[in-house]
């Protein structure tokens, strides 16, 4: 295979008698070293190297000025922001920074086509004024500020590109309209210089101006990377571009173009594989470089369409490759380091404290795991405390005194001018000195960005303060990228799209070959409305395409085996279909290439549907035996009715949830309210009748007593604000429930004595199976005397239904969750007698979310009641508990207890609906 550059060079050295007399201008600095390599490669003796530079390089040698970089550009155009119109309201630079860097992308693109400012400005102010208020016949102040900015650009770029020209440099666009307008001065100045433009495409109007001119003289010529293929088929957008210059151009009306081959329709082979995520591409990629020979490899390229895949791709390389070359930078804020500084850069502070999701945040990172010996412990006690906010002082007061100095640096106001932002950065990087070669990579390229921001902040003197360089600073963070070093002529070549410009490969796999992807079908912020680009004729997304869709198929050009990689998929809203560009491979039936297809196989990660099945080991067999003779309580028993698994993850291993900082009061800290606040009120009637202008007086007390409760269990105040405020209020209106529904019962002439609240119990069950005591445990929230009836009462925040009170047989009150709140009452009857030696009447719920309902006992039917056989699903209901009854659920509490402690019986795991 004979590389497009390989076939320029050597049809160049035939046509130029000197080339030490040679400027070879190429659309990027990478190409141009490959240039170099060919000559070095094809060179036949010592000689001299052509002058050989970047498009960019060379238009800044024609203009004569420097292209500034995007930085200082932003400082520039403040300066001038601030000095021109200076009776106008002006934003501070960290507002100025939303939308400067759109204005900058406009004045590039309005220059590089070589656009009237003037008359485009004008256009632009127009069209404002029409899409909002032109029909307002009288125009408020807002109105007249924001018409103002429209009306001023022309202004603000006027002044801008002045102020730039005066200090001998420019943005990019105003350098391509300084080029176009001095290439006769250019000319004259280096009339013996032989000019060769090679492999471009697209050009903007500045550039097209440029090579036109140039190409009029006898010593300039172009090379194209054209196909023939293409440029005969006048509805593909791979050669839009090419087809415009051949048939519009002046010196292509004598001339024939250079280089058109015929290489695209010669024998290829092209795999087209579907996949079923971004992942398993990368995947399949690495598979397919561990089957290539090493010097298969030297000529392959992986291209990513999609460069978010860069890591995993890097990842997925398999054993073989001994060179890898990466033309790709890695985004730098994929970098734990820049992760963790773009993390303190955004802290956000109220007055001296400071959110303590934040908190988490930070001391959460890996980076300030090892710097922070006591971050755990911080964050604990933060979890236990329940804070929202936090000030320094307590979060040092919960840390050891060594981490003091790295707490104070991380969580001191970020409140700082901007030399002392810098300096805070400077001094957290000191701490951290990983030997890690990417660490050590990051902190060089972060040692960099600091320095460039001291110069910024040097020569612009007016921007001193913290708000400015932290936008500066983030900004940087976010668009820096880590190069990788190899080499760059040797071994794989892992590069984006735009990487490949002028570059051939034999073997190319090219992954995310989407739409959206390629053709990207993206496009930058811009002010340029659509009407407005066409009015002018700017690039529209059709052109944009159109550049992609040539970079795509120039890269088939020579190519002799294809890998194309897709994800077709659907999730939610998502999708990701094949890009039109595979299509048009599909469709073309050129008898030269082969076409294949391949599906990847979905792998599922899905739950098996093999139930988890844990045998009990004597360790487990001894933890057993300590939480039997600790005592069983009702709610670890039905916690293995739900799932034997969750028991033995909770009791036997101690896996927990989390301890987390409750900023939405949950569900069970409602509860644990609720509980303590109706004790609080209640716990002076204990033994004592109730009577009802003392309930009536509890009214009064509900307010504080609820405060309270919440106070103890939160150290802040935030279950006042917000959400919060409205469950605060539900805790108190379920307070004040349970007091009307007993003044309820005394308005209609019942007796309540109260016997107990919050009451621990414990008992001995015997068990002759088990070779240890087994003990029952368990807090019943009241016990009560209904006239003559004594009753056990469970209170529940959340909602009972009375179909899950009622038992029908003993199998499902051991078998179906549903059914746990029945057996936990019938527990805590259990206990109360075996305790009191006094049988309960009645068990049952008073459910806060359901108090139409009143107090709902656990019924029986009839036959369960008499017989404790199954039941025969007699309708009829018992809610009376009696000793039989109470022996009978003894009976099935014993069995459950037996299976649980059962060496032989497993854990396994149910499946929940």
């Amino acid at each position: 295979m004979q590389s497009f550059l390989e076939e320029t060079w050597r049809h160049l050295s035939q046509t130029v008698p000197d080339t030490t007399k040679l400027r070879c201008v190429l659309p990027s600095i990478r190409s141009g070293n490959f240039l170099k390599k060919v000559i070095v490669n094809n060179s036949q003796g010592a000689s001299f190297l052509p002058e050989i530079l970047s498009i960019e390089g060379f238009i800044q040698q024609v203009a004569d000025l420097a292209i500034l970089e995007n930085t200082p550009l932003l400082f520039e155009l403040y300066e001038v922001y601030l000095t021109t119109f200076p009776k106008e309201p002006k934003e501070p630079f960290d507002s100025f920074i939303n939308w400067a860097p759109t204005l900058m992308g406009d004045f590039n693109e309005i220059d590089r086509y070589l656009v009237d400012p003037k008359a485009f400005f004008n256009y632009l102010h127009s069209i404002q004024d029409m899409n909002h208020w032109i029909m307002q016949p009288e125009k408020t102040p807002l109105m007249i500020q924001y018409l103002s900015f429209w009306s001023h650009l022309h202004g603000y770029y006027t002044a801008f590109t002045e102020h730039l020209l005066s200090k001998g440099v420019g943005y990019q666009g105003m350098v391509y309209r300084e080029a176009a307008s001095q290439v006769e001065l250019y000319h004259s100045a280096h009339s013996d210089t032989f000019h060769a433009f090679i492999g471009f495409n697209a050009l903007n109007n500045a550039e097209q101006h440029l090579f036109q001119e140039l190409l009029e003289r006898d010593n300039t010529i172009m090379y194209w990377d054209a196909d023939s293929r293409f440029l005969n088929d006048n509805k593909h957008s791979a050669s839009h571009f090419m087809r415009e210059y051949f048939k519009n151009w002046k010196v292509y009306q004598q001339s024939e173009p250079q280089i058109v081959a015929n290489n695209y329709s010669s024998q290829k082979k092209f795999k087209i594989v579907e996949s079923p995520s971004a992942i398993s591409q990368v995947k399949y990629a690495g598979n397919l470089l561990s089957a290539l020979t090493k010097a298969e490899l030297s000529n392959t390229a992986v291209v990513l369409a999609d460069e978010a895949l860069l890591i995993p791709l890097l990842n997925s390389l398999p054993d073989n490759l001994s060179q890898v070359n990466v033309t790709m930078g890695m985004p730098f804020k994929s970098i734990p380091l820049a992760q963790w500084f773009l993390l303190l850069s955004t802290l956000s502070f109220d007055g001296d404290t400071i959110y303590y999701k934040d908190v988490f945040k930070v001391l959460s990172h890996s980076i300030s795991k090892k710097l922070v010996r006591s971050a755990s412990d911080v964050l604990a006690v933060i979890a236990e405390n329940n804070q929202i906010q936090l000030s320094l002082d307590q979060i040092l007061s919960y840390s050891k005194p060594e981490d003091h100095s790295i707490l104070s640096l991380l969580f001191s106001s970020w409140n700082l001018s901007g030399a002392d932002f810098l300096k805070r950065i400077a001094n957290l990087l000191a701490y951290e000195d990983s030997s890690q070669v990417v660490f050590q990579s990051a902190k060089v390229r972060l040692l960099e960005i600091l320095k460039n921001l001291e110069i910024v902040q040097d020569q612009y003197p007016k921007l001193q303060t913290g708000d400015a360089l932290k936008v500066m600073f983030i900004q940087q963070l976010n668009s820096a990228s880590l190069d990788f070093h190899g080499d760059a002529y040797s071994g794989l070549q892992i590069m984006g799209v735009l990487e490949t410009r002028l570059l051939d490969f034999e073997r190319v796999i090219m992954i995310s070959v989407n739409e959206g992807d390629i053709p990207a079908g993206k496009s930058m912020p811009s002010f340029i409305t659509s009407d407005l680009k066409k009015a002018f004729e700017l690039p529209s997304y059709f052109e944009k395409d159109a550049v992609f869709t040539y970079h795509f198929y120039r890269l088939m050009h020579r190519a002799k085996h294809v890998d194309l990689l897709y994800v077709n998929s659907q999730q939610g809203m998502s999708t990701k279909e094949k890009s039109r560009l595979i299509l048009q491979i599909e469709n073309e039936n050129n008898p030269n290439h082969l076409v294949e297809h391949q599906s990847l196989e979905a792998v599922f990660f899905n739950k098996s549907t093999v139930p988890i099945e844990v045998q009990k080991t004597f360790l487990a067999t001894q933890r057993l035996q300590k939480i039997a003779e600790k005592g069983f309580s009702p709610s670890a028993l039905t916690s293995y009715i739900r799932n034997p698994i969750d028991f033995y993850k909770q009791r036997l291993l101690g896996i927990q949830p989390d301890n987390e900082v409750e900023e939405t009061i949950a569900h069970n800290t409602l509860g644990t309210i609720v509980h303590q606040s109706i004790e609080l009120l209640y716990k002076n009637f204990i033994n004592q009748t109730l009577q009802e202008p003392a309930l009536l007086a509890l009214h009064k007390k509900i307010t504080a007593t609820v405060t309270a409760s919440c106070d103890k269990e939160f150290k802040s105040k935030h279950y006042l604000l917000g959400h919060n405020r409205i469950i605060f209020e539900v805790a108190k209106q379920y307070v004040r429930l349970a007091i009307n529904q007993d003044i309820a019962l005394l308005k209609k002439g019942h007796k309540i004595r109260l016997l107990g609240l919050e009451q621990k119990l414990e008992c001995a069950l015997d068990i002759p199976s088990l070779s240890y005591p087994v003990m029952l445990r368990g807090e019943i929230d009241r016990v009560d005397l209904l006239d003559d009836s004594l009753r056990i009462i469970d209170y529940k925040t959340g909602k009972v239904d009375r179909s899950q009170l009622k038992l029908s047989s003993w199998d499902s009150l051991l078998s179906d969750y549903k059914f746990s709140k029945g057996f936990q009452v019938l527990a805590y009857s259990l206990l109360y007698y075996k305790n009191n030696q006094v049988l309960p009447n009645v068990a049952g719920i008073i459910s806060f979310k359901n108090m139409k309902d009143g107090f709902m006992p656990v019924t029986f039917t009839e036959e369960l009641h008499s017989t404790f056989a199954e039941a025969s699903m007699d309708k009829t209901e018992n809610k009376s508990i009696t000793p039989k009854l109470l022996a009978a659920f003894e009976a099935q509490l014993t069995k459950l207890i037996i299976e649980i402690c059962n060496p032989q019986t497993p854990f396994v795991e149910k499946e929940l609906t």
